[in-house]
């Protein structure tokens, strides 16, 4: 991952977005989800670990205006690559930034339609322990 500044979008119980804080201490992670259930959980988490490079917030992403934007949009579970692309597109930094998606099966159909101006920049296959399913990481960038 570029950057330091990243947002994982429909955080739900902060994952990824607080096991990278963890791994990267020097990273500042929004975790952006639109339930308040969940914001005050990330909260207690965060409180509870000590964590400094997050800040839960409640928001609907369409609604989250980013300032500055990210290095780095995550997503785990999220939507389809598409709406992903169309709901986070004012996230990123301009023609910096990069959008990280974290899928079962490769979603081959949807990386054929990615709309003009996102580039993939690759897949990669993640191995899980104690995981038969597949995993992939799907790294876009907009032009």
């Amino acid at each position: 991952m570029q950057g330091s500044r990243f947002i994982d979008v429909g955080t739900g119980p902060g994952l990824p977005g607080i096991p990278l804080a963890i791994v990267r201490p020097d990273s500042h992670f929004t975790l952006l989800d639109s339930l308040g259930k969940r914001v005050r959980f990330l909260r207690q988490v965060q409180h509870e670990l000590g964590l400094k490079n997050i800040e839960p917030v409640q928001s609907r992403v369409e609604e989250f205006e980013p300032e500055p934007p990210f290095d780095g949009v995550i997503s785990r579970a999220f939507a389809s690559l598409q709406d992903m692309l169309s709901w986070c597109h004012h996230l990123p930094k301009k023609g910096q930034g990069r959008f990280y998606a974290l899928k079962g099966v490769c979603p081959d159909d949807e990386l054929t339609a990615l709309p003009d101006g996102i580039t993939l920049e690759s897949v990669v296959k993640l191995q899980v322990p104690e995981l038969d399913g597949e995993r992939h990481l799907i790294i876009l960038s907009a032009n």
